[in-house]
């Protein structure tokens, strides 16, 4: 009885193999469960069940059955720990995928293919130096694998050593010419040293070897966006969602190229459309909020923010864009207490630091907003508006000089037109008009001649009596804005003063067609016109 046994468990085992070998899962399946009834402690049986399970995927009972076959039988823990390796893999459980790759080092430390594997688990899992040196050594003997030279090359790319990785990737190509994942691993590397037409070569190329590689359209949608061929960008990016409805990137470029072409609208109905594909996932809610703070629409921005974070109450970045929000819309008070939650988590978080030094100061309390703008430009240095909000602190506390410091400290590493406005205001209230002129030229040429700057310039001209610069000045700001009533009365008194008097009368009456309040104030230059005509 028992040799008759041993005997059909043997020819049952034999099928089972037959049937894997030809994918027949679901009938394999049934020859190891009939061997488990003839003999209920078959290893065999149980790792048979486990390939079986893994294949028909139920992953979970797949391990189980696994686990009894190696209890049962220790000489099959080679073979378990492969299977067991590539179900941790496809459930993203990477920790215990990179164990099992070392359990099989253990096993046979120069076992090519366990080694591969940890590299590239350990890429995975962030560990980068661990994982570079295991998959150098690797490459030296497997320089045609493409999946470890294309991981060692994103290695490089994080480390910033882009030449480096193109290099590696440029061996691989030349001995596999036909290798689409490193064309597009050289064209991103290429993208980051600004070798776009290089990097558009290596793209196409990876698109003509597989067509349905959506990476590579969205790669080439960023080259063409930073050579702003935005046509070409457009058409790249809608083949990279056509190709993957997933990625999410690829909705997120197509936003910024359609910003880019002035189409909010339709970047709006993007973020829609993300929000029903990628439905609660609080970085589209996040981004959407912050696209809608650039085109100013802040109580949209709220309610979007304020949707996500029911969803995840504790995410900072959500919270920063309802705080923004807040403070766009006047409530610096409730502004005020967001950013103080996030730094209770954050506290070297810069950009909660700043909104709470600039709700500090729309409240009012400028010695405690300078406190707050101190600590975030020990943490960045660089950012010329924490310089600037600290001098505007500064003026409110009649600190002059100190204010005038950190204007030029704003304008170090940057040309932002407020800080020239503001310092300008600061010279001209000090009587220093052709410092103050200077500053307001500054802010006239970058904004492209507004005609509030170019009254501010005109006002300093008058103080150093060059009475033709500031009548230049105010002609060419009501060029770009007839209503301003403060132009004509300033003009109307040049115009008096170089005894142009139907010209100065013409600019009075309109100031006071403008603002009828200034008639009484006006009536005796309007009067000393009439009586020199």
């Amino acid at each position: 009885m028992a040799i008759f046994k041993r005997g059909k468990i043997k020819n049952l085992l034999l099928e089972c193999e037959d049937l894997l070998k030809f994918k027949n899962y679901a009938q394999a399946k049934a020859k190891a469960e009939e061997i488990l009834s003839i003999e209920n402690n078959c290893p065999q049986a149980f790792y048979i069940l486990g390939v079986c399970e893994k294949n028909l995927d139920d992953k979970k009972n797949a391990l189980l059955y696994f686990d009894k076959a190696l209890e049962l039988d220790a000489n099959l823990k080679q073979k378990i720990l492969w299977q067991k390796l590539e179900i941790f893999k496809t459930l993203n459980r990477l920790q215990e995928a990179l164990e099992c790759s070392i359990e099989l080092l253990k096993i046979n430390e120069s076992d090519d293919e366990a080694l591969r594997e940890k590299g590239i688990l350990l890429f995975k899992l962030g560990k980068l130096e661990e994982a570079e040196n295991i998959l150098e050594t690797y490459i030296s003997i497997n320089p045609n694998d493409e999946t470890a030279v294309v991981a060692y090359s994103e290695i490089k790319h994080k480390q910033g050593e882009f030449k480096k990785a193109i290099s590696e990737l440029s061996k691989l190509i030349q001995i596999k010419p036909s290798a689409d994942e490193a064309y597009i691993a050289r064209g991103k590397n290429k993208l980051e040293i600004n070798e776009l037409d290089s990097a558009i070569a290596d793209l196409k190329k990876a698109i003509e070897i597989n067509p349905s590689q959506a990476n590579a359209w969205l790669l080439l949608a960023k080259a063409h966006k930073s050579k702003n061929e935005l046509d070409k960008a457009f058409e790249a990016i809608e083949k990279a969602i056509e190709n993957d409805k997933k990625l999410k990137e690829s909705y997120l470029t197509k936003i910024e190229i359609l910003k880019l072409l002035d189409n909010r609208e339709k970047a709006i109905e993007v973020f829609k459309s993300m929000k029903k594909i990628f439905e609660n996932d609080c970085e589209v809610y996040a981004n959407y909020s912050k696209f809608l703070i650039e085109c100013k629409n802040y109580e949209q921005a709220k309610k979007e923010a304020e949707q996500a974070l029911q969803i995840n109450p504790e995410n900072i970045y959500l919270m920063s864009f309802l705080g923004m929000s807040e403070y766009y819309l006047g409530n610096f008070q409730v502004s005020l207490e967001i950013f103080e939650k996030i730094l209770q988590n954050e506290i070297d978080n810069t950009l909660s630091l700043k909104f709470k030094a600039l709700n500090l100061f729309k409240l009012k309390k400028f010695k405690e907003a300078i406190d707050i703008l101190n600590k975030a430009i020990e943490k960045s240095s660089n950012d010329y508006e924490l310089y600037f909000y600290r001098a505007k602190c500064k003026e409110e506390l009649y600190d002059t000089q100190g204010a005038l410091a950190d204007y030029t400290l704003a304008l170090q590493n940057s040309e932002y037109i407020e800080a020239y406005i503001a310092r300008g205001d600061l010279k001209f209230n000090k009587e220093d008009y052709q410092a103050a002129i200077l500053d307001y030229s500054k802010a006239v040429k970058l904004s492209n001649k507004n005609p509030q700057y170019l009254y501010k310039r005109a006002l300093a001209f008058h103080k150093q009596n060059k009475l033709s610069e500031a009548y230049d000045d105010l002609s060419m700001a009501l060029r770009f804005d007839d209503k301003l009533v403060e132009v004509y009365v300033l003009r109307g008194m040049i115009n008096f003063s170089l005894i142009k008097y139907k010209e100065a009368l013409n600019d009075f009456l309109t100031a006071c067609s403008l603002n009828p309040s200034l008639n009484e104030k006006l009536s005796k230059l309007i009067l000393a016109c009439k009586s020199k005509l």
